[in-house]
């Protein structure tokens, strides 16, 4: 009894972090070749730069009347080959209006530069870091999810 409770407390908060669509399995033979990387020779990056995608998710926020309250967040997600954002997870942290931060993200996707590997754009699974600090966001990329 005791690893049946176990094994349903360490299954409930994977199925209550989901937060977005499963990648589809015609994108993943299409877009990513069959193939998500978790290590990258170079990692997905942000057109203009992490301060740019920080400034527009403000922006978003702001839009959508959202009060900023500190606090730190880690997500993981896949970048497609055409910039598209799937199956994001929080792993860890707390942020408030955490869906209204999540669509903003996706509505952002066209800035995202894919990741290369040999020379070639890939899917990738990425740890997207953000930090809210005194009404100010500021976003991390690192690898693996």
């Amino acid at each position: 009894m005791k690893k049946l409770y176990l094994f349903f407390y360490l299954l409930i908060p994977f199925f209550a972090v989901a937060q977005s669509k499963n990648i589809p399995e015609s994108i993943v033979s299409t877009d990513c070749g069959g193939v998500i990387f978790v290590r990258v020779e170079t990692l997905p990056s942000v057109r203009g730069g992490e301060n740019v995608l920080s400034d527009s998710l403000l922006s978003y926020l702001k839009q959508n009347n959202v009060v900023i309250k500190n606090g730190k967040a880690t997500f993981s997600f896949i970048i497609t080959t055409r910039s598209e954002i799937f199956e994001i997870v929080r792993l860890s942290g707390s942020i408030s209006a955490r869906d209204v931060f999540l669509n903003g993200l996706q509505a952002y996707s066209h800035l995202w530069i894919p990741a290369m590997q040999n020379s070639h754009n890939v899917c990738d699974r990425i740890r997207f870091e953000v930090e809210f600090a005194s009404g100010k966001i500021s976003v991390k990329i690192k690898q693996g999810g």
